[in-house]
């Protein structure tokens, strides 16, 4: 399905960005963690995506641009 597809399109273009990491902000790093998990979750990769949102469960909760994303995929994965 085109979701899946899209999902594992934006896991490969992260994948690029993976050397990158140690140089990254805080926020940055983040912001990255956010989006490869949400992207893992999307590919259908779910439990790899819950895991890699919980260990930044408390950052994303203090985040102003990722609480209420962070928040909503973190309850969809305990909830499923």
């Amino acid at each position: 399905d085109t979701a899946t597809a899209t999902a594992r399109e934006a896991l490969n273009r992260l994948a690029a960005l993976d050397g990158s990491t140690p140089q990254m902000s805080d926020s940055t790093l983040n912001r990255f963690k956010f989006l490869r998990a949400k992207a893992l979750i999307g590919s259908g990769e779910t439990d790899a995506g819950c895991d890699s949102l919980y260990t930044i469960e408390g950052k994303l909760s203090q985040s102003t641009t990722l609480r209420r994303s962070g928040q909503f995929l973190i309850d969809l994965c305990r909830n499923r």
